[in-house]
């Protein structure tokens, strides 16, 4: 039996998935509106930071610009403001059809709070929303909350993230050997990236857990779990 048998179910549908900051570049283009079906959840802290830079603050403009660019590889070929404005219109698309999770304060998980605590600590990561704060660390607070109390699939475009939180939260690549997973893997990248340029990308897939009932060598690591799969 392998680990996270909600995978081979795909029960995408039911839980939907959560996009990592990476995988914002790969909606910026508006493609998410080729799939009214699909079911995103978002953290609340991203809404508001697209509100105020679509309303025109250069402040948030640029962090949301800046923060993106960092996650992603190469370029981030986009103007911060066609940037905010497609975000914009994306979360607005998703929320009126239905299929906007919005995750907030009252679904962190305290386990994963204290997992992530220290990290994402440089000054560039801070902005006000009232109040100030660590917008990177609360993104993946509330994003690996989820993920965990749900079932649902983190999705980034790049490892960036996986690799930058293994210092906090143990992170396993799982091996292309795990026939299984893969064959999931490739049938929720079919089933939910089948928009224009979808297919064609890497698209890096987490699961949350605690280490209690993982199946892997590395069980004996204290705290949370995040296994990813790199395309």
């Amino acid at each position: 039996m392998y680990p996270y048998s909600y995978l081979n179910d795909l029960g995408i549908e039911r839980f939907g998935s959560v996009l990592g900051i990476s995988a914002l570049a790969g909606i910026s283009r508006n493609d998410l509106l080729e799939r009214p079906e699909l079911r995103v959840a978002l953290p609340d802290n991203l809404i508001r930071l697209i509100d105020l830079a679509n309303e025109g603050s250069q402040e948030h403009l640029q962090f949301l610009h800046n923060v993106i660019s960092e996650f992603i590889e190469g370029d981030l070929d986009i103007s911060p403001r066609e940037l905010a404005t497609n975000l914009h219109g994306t979360y607005r698309f998703l929320s009126d059809a239905g299929n906007l999770l919005t995750i907030s304060d009252e679904d962190i998980d305290e386990e994963v709070e204290s997992e992530l605590e220290g990290s994402f600590t440089d000054e560039r990561y801070f902005i006000s929303l009232s109040p100030r704060g660590n917008f990177v660390k609360d993104y993946y607070l509330r994003a690996l909350s989820w993920a965990r109390k749900t079932g649902g699939l983190l999705i980034e475009k790049t490892s960036y993230f996986f690799k930058r939180v293994g210092h906090f939260i143990a992170t396993l690549q799982i091996p292309d050997r795990f026939d299984g997973l893969v064959d999931a893997k490739k049938k929720h990248v079919d089933r939910i990236f089948s928009f224009r340029g979808g297919k064609g990308a890497k698209w890096f897939i987490g699961t949350v857990s605690s280490t209690a009932g993982f199946i892997h060598p590395l069980l004996g690591i204290p705290g949370l779990v995040i296994a990813y799969m790199d395309p």
